[in-house]
């Protein structure tokens, strides 16, 4: 099976997911509830992180008809890495779509994710952050002996970003599209990048007509494999990306949640739980979901932008960090 054939097979799949969707969610039986702290009026399905997986699974196929070095040609990885990460994929699922349906505790889903992890960065040396270089100032870092706790604090960070950042219809898919095309433009695994953006644009479509969430399970799920991506690409080729250029491209979802996670404290809240003080919910106040869409999503790509058009790392990052907080401080008060 080429990867013609994988895409086109997944196109197909999710048409035939179009057409059954109210009847696959029901089956699934995963949804989302409205409260006092929710903004939809009804019930909507949680499928997003299952339909992620399923284009997992299309590769996870793919691999059994496909020798190792065709394999490992077209996607970048050998068949034992793809397997490993499959498997993690699965067990990180796994904790979103109990989440998802029972409600598990911030603290049991921490400790879930880190054992989750900490199993594939003891496996994969490729997948730990063993130096860190810096453009700005031409400097790296070498972590050592805290190199994969550093890669653990990483992923944890980024994955609870991710998750409090999908806040509104459009918003965290949007943003993990950005990272996925950046690694496209990167020639960092390409065509496994293509077979993800190809279910995220009909993610973003099944969201946008308020037919699925990514929920839990998708946002674990989805943050997981960008952070594995990102990090991969990194490691492997350390020309590529460097770690400041990392930050700058998450510095948004990492701002709200150091923000949020203060703000809880303060309250005497746990940093991780939920609550409508969101970046999403100020604007709403006072625009319209389009407006509130734009300026997040402008806020996310316009210093990326800036960076790749200037290559001024410094720069692009106080635009981001100022024009966040003068966001917050605006629409807040």
């Amino acid at each position: 099976m080429e990867i013609k054939t994988l895409i086109i097979s997944l196109i197909f799949i999710n048409i035939f997911i179009f057409i059954f969707i109210d009847k696959i969610s029901f089956i699934y039986n995963v949804f989302d509830k409205p409260n006092e702290r929710k903004l939809h009026k009804n019930k909507i399905s949680l499928l997003g992180g299952l339909l992620i997986l399923l284009s997992l699974i299309l590769v996870f196929i793919q691999s059994f008809f496909t020798d190792n070095t065709v394999f490992e040609k077209v996607f970048s990885f050998s068949k034992l890495e793809y397997y490993y990460l499959f498997f993690t994929c699965i067990l990180v699922f796994l904790v979103g779509f109990f989440d998802d349906k029972k409600g598990l505790s911030a603290n049991i889903k921490l400790v879930s994710i880190s054992l989750i992890l900490l199993q594939l960065l003891i496996f994969d040396n490729d997948l730990r952050i063993s130096i860190l270089n810096f453009d700005f100032a031409n400097y790296s870092i070498e972590l050592k002996k805290i190199s994969i706790f550093f890669t653990l604090f990483c992923f944890l960070l980024f994955m609870n970003a991710f998750n409090m950042f999908d806040g509104i219809d459009l918003q965290a898919s949007f943003y993990a599209l950005t990272l996925l095309i950046i690694l496209v433009l990167k020639s960092a695994y390409v065509n496994f990048v293509i077979i993800l953006i190809i279910q995220i644009f009909f993610i973003l479509y099944l969201n946008y007509k308020n037919k699925i969430f990514l929920g839990d399970s998708g946002s674990l799920l989805l943050s997981f494999l960008l952070g594995t991506l990102i990090i991969k690409s990194y490691n492997t080729n350390l020309n590529i990306f460097y770690a400041d250029e990392i930050f700058l491209i998450m510095i948004i979802p990492g701002l709200e949640l150091l923000r949020l996670a203060i703000l809880r404290i303060f309250k005497k809240k746990h940093p991780f739980g939920a609550d409508n003080e969101h970046i999403h919910h100020y604007l709403l106040k006072k625009y319209s979901f389009f407006k509130t869409t734009l300026f997040v999503q402008s806020l996310n790509i316009l210093p990326i932008i800036i960076y790749y058009i200037s290559m001024n790392i410094v720069y692009s990052i106080l635009i981001s960090f100022t024009a966040y907080t003068v966001i917050i401080y605006k629409n807040k008060f």
